[in-house]
């Protein structure tokens, strides 16, 4: 009788030991699955500052774009004609293409 009581607490012992294992295995996972998120968010945050650096385009004269004409793209470099109508300070608007 007292052999089979020894095999039951053993049998529970290993079952405890494996649900224990088993929870250290998930909360590893979840901190590697944490990490990797923030990696990503700050990866995705990265971009978006690059890609707001690329989007803006500062005008060299105070005016109204006209016309853009595409002429081609090496590597990242953008190569457009662009046609503004200048405010002058005289009130009259004159045409510049650059």
């Amino acid at each position: 009788m007292a052999l089979e009581e020894n095999r039951r607490a053993i049998t529970l012992q290993n079952q405890q030991l494996e649900v224990e294992k088993q929870r250290a295995v998930r909360a590893a996972q979840l901190q590697e699955r944490e990490y990797n998120q923030a990696v990503i968010r700050t990866r995705i945050q990265e971009i978006n500052n690059a890609l707001v650096q690329l989007a803006t385009v500062k005008a060299p004269y105070p005016g109204t774009v006209k016309r853009l004409k595409w002429q081609g793209q090496d590597d990242r470099l953008l190569t457009v004609e662009l046609t503004v109508d200048v405010d002058s300070p005289t009130g009259r608007s004159a045409s510049l293409s650059r």
